[in-house]
């Protein structure tokens, strides 16, 4: 079984050099945003993880996980409810995208399980596949986050 394909909470589990480097470049390309629209899985995890505190700034996301990491850090936090998905850790389904579809943020950052030139961006889960297009957009600019492993891909 591929890591992507484990539960969140064994993903984190599992420190990689790569998604610390994706986390700090992203981290460099979101310093001038005030608000921030986080999805869940470990790499995002790791961004929120690295946020600073900032006048202004404020983190919206489904995922407890994120919300946590950035409270830890004192980043305020607006969390989109739903039901929390097993697999992705994030919270799902109505709830959630109706909130979403009620937001603005300077930036989306989403998690991707796989990434292609021609079919785009995909999810494992069909509710967290909807949820990250209606955070996508809900923001003004849309950043993706995938490890190597994600790249030219399809989730299934």
């Amino acid at each position: 079984m591929r890591l992507r394909q484990l539960r969140l909470q064994y993903r984190v589990e599992a420190p990689s050099q790569a998604i610390d480097a994706i986390a700090a470049r992203a981290s460099s390309l979101i310093n001038h945003a005030d608000t921030l629209l986080l999805d869940g899985g470990a790499t995002v995890l790791a961004l929120a993880e690295r946020l600073q505190p900032k006048p202004g700034l404020l983190v919206m996301t489904p995922s407890p996980w994120v919300a946590v990491a950035c409270q830890k850090n004192g980043v305020e936090v607006f969390m989109l409810g739903g039901q929390l998905g097993v697999r992705g850790g994030v919270n799902v389904g109505d709830t959630a995208l109706l909130a979403a579809a009620n937001l603005y943020a300077d930036i989306a950052i989403l998690g991707a399980c796989g990434l292609d030139a021609e079919f785009g961006l995909s999810a494992d889960d069909l509710q967290e596949a909807y949820l990250k297009h209606a955070m996508s957009r809900a923001a003004k600019s849309t950043l993706v986050l995938t490890s190597r492993e994600g790249w030219a891909t399809r989730a299934t």
